[in-house]
């Protein structure tokens, strides 16, 4: 595991003394959303994750009224798309929504897609919605859950184009997805691949990095990039991001403090806030947002069968900021 250079250190420090001044809650998250753009691009996921431990701890333990503010602050993903999907009415438009696609992914695309000589039109950080969770990005698109979108099932609540959009949910290798784009002018498209390896098959966290960079140089994965910008400014996005839990820099130790974590979130990182959270812990272990209890910062927990070593749905800045990257149309 490299150390952090000198001058993203100095960077880091930079951010934390301002979040520390500054009481404008708006001014505080475009400072961490300027930060994380500048360095997610240049560094390494391992690299990255150091550069967002002391933001995290800063966010959990001493920032916390940052995250109640952050609906109102961030631009999220699903209204991104939607003004994106309005200011693009003239010719065809399409999106491709990679589930899980976190910050870490962001070097390796726009790498990937400049080897293949393709350049970014824009490359911008979006919030995820709270809890960091698969349905509640299909909600803010105005549909029950992403699998409601699968084989054209958007209907008139959809928000980008209702159900003159051709959607679809897939999880076929890309190479086998080319003929599943149809010739349609709109079109949106969910991959379940990176989720999938999160949560399917259980991988160590050094797996899916290596996959990550397989599957992002693949000609599979052009090709079908190539084939959904045909005729179409193209759009990839991501409804979450995720936590390698693996990293944490917290491990909660004290007796009291993981009883709690356990009766309430087991080995998961947030839950339905049926009864109000145990207050009286300082720092806080979860806040309560969208009537939804949330795990705060890099915080894990011994339990029974093993915390995962990746997961999402907690309040960490890999698992709430994503990458919304915009490619040109090709004629």
């Amino acid at each position: 595991m490299g150390n952090i250079n000198k001058e993203l250190l100095n960077k880091q420090q930079d951010l934390l003394i301002n979040l520390l001044n500054d009481t404008n809650s708006q001014n505080c998250w475009l400072a961490i959303i300027n930060y994380l753009l500048e360095i997610a691009p240049e560094v390494s996921p391992t690299m990255l994750h150091q550069a967002t431990v002391k933001l995290d701890r800063l966010l959990a333990e001493s920032a916390w009224n940052l995250w109640h503010d952050f609906i109102d602050c961030v631009t999220s993903t699903a209204e991104a798309l939607k003004g994106w999907w309005e200011d693009n009415s003239v010719g065809g438009r399409a999106i491709l929504i990679l589930d899980a696609l976190s910050l870490r992914e962001l070097k390796p695309l726009i790498e990937n897609a400049r080897a293949n000589g393709l350049d970014p039109v824009s490359v911008k950080i979006t919030g995820a919605e709270l809890p960091t969770e698969t349905e509640q990005f299909a909600k803010a698109l105005g549909m029950p859950s992403r699998a409601s979108l699968f084989n054209n099932g958007a209907t008139d609540s959809f928000l980008l184009g209702g159900k003159t959009t051709r959607t679809d949910v897939l999880t076929s290798p890309f190479q086998d997805c080319l003929g599943d784009v149809p010739p349609s002018p709109d079109i949106f498209i969910w991959h379940c691949w990176l989720d999938d390896l999160i949560h399917l098959y259980k991988r160590e966290p050094e797996e899916v990095e290596n996959a990550v960079q397989q599957e992002l140089t693949s000609p599979g994965f052009w090709q079908l990039v190539n084939k959904m910008r045909k005729g179409r400014k193209l759009v990839i996005a991501s409804d979450h991001g995720y936590a390698n839990c693996k990293l944490f820099s917290n491990e909660e130790t004290e007796q009291q403090a993981k009883d709690i974590l356990i009766k309430y979130f087991g080995a998961s990182r947030s839950c339905v806030a049926d009864t109000p959270f145990p207050v009286g812990f300082m720092p806080a272990l979860a806040t309560t947002i969208n009537n939804h209890h949330m795990v705060l910062g890099q915080r894990r927990w011994k339990i029974q069968g093993g915390y995962p070593h990746l997961t999402h749905g907690g309040l960490t800045v890999f698992e709430v900021l994503v990458p919304l990257i915009e490619f040109p149309e090709e004629m």
